[in-house]
């Protein structure tokens, strides 16, 4: 299930998958309906969370599992910045959370008002680019979290700017590989 009709047209083309176009706070889908469900690494685009929460445990029957993956806080933080100071010169300013308040830290809480106990599982690591073409689209992919939006008229000149800066790591750095911590959580609640 995604809200965007281009994943759902993408997803169905694969064999053995139902792909659903749905928003994660009005699921379609009956009471109780699923053994498991899971959200991964999409509740920062929600605008309410809690509410996706809840509609997550209603279609999952009692004794089943909700699982969800979120993001620590300073997740990318590096490549963040990097974007953000390539931006600034466009007149734009990093916004102040990189998502809508949904992190490590903040889940484990939610889940237990809305929801239920969860485990948590915690996962460190880093997020590691040999070269600059997959680092150039990784970065990109975070414009909409430091408040470059597809409608922005600076958009391609911001792009550029990364991909400048990013080449000229690289170029700097010869054999070296680009780090940044990126960790996660995944939490478990079992519907009661």
């Amino acid at each position: 299930m995604d809200n965007s009709p281009a994943m759902v047209t993408t997803t169905a083309t694969v064999p053995g998958v139902d792909a659903v176009l749905a928003e994660a706070t009005t699921l379609p889908f009956a009471d109780n309906e699923f053994d498991r469900t899971t959200a991964r690494h999409m509740l920062y685009h929600v605008p309410d969370p809690a509410r996706a929460l809840h509609e997550l445990a209603r279609i999952t029957r009692p004794g089943g599992r909700v699982t969800l993956t979120v993001n620590h806080h300073a997740t990318a933080a590096r490549t963040r910045e990097l974007v953000t100071d390539c931006a600034r010169p466009y007149g734009l300013q990093p916004v102040a959370h990189m998502t809508n308040g949904m992190d490590s830290t903040t889940l484990p809480d939610l889940m237990h008002a809305t929801i239920g106990e969860a485990r948590i599982q915690v996962f460190d690591n880093a997020l590691v680019f040999h070269s600059a073409p997959p680092f150039i689209r990784f970065a990109e992919a975070l414009f909409s979290f430091c408040g470059i939006d597809t409608h922005s008229p600076h958009r391609a000149d911001i792009l550029d700017a990364v991909a400048a800066e990013i080449h000229d790591w690289f170029d700097s750095h010869p054999g070296r590989a680009w780090r940044d911590p990126k960790g996660y959580i995944v939490a478990t609640t079992i519907i009661e």
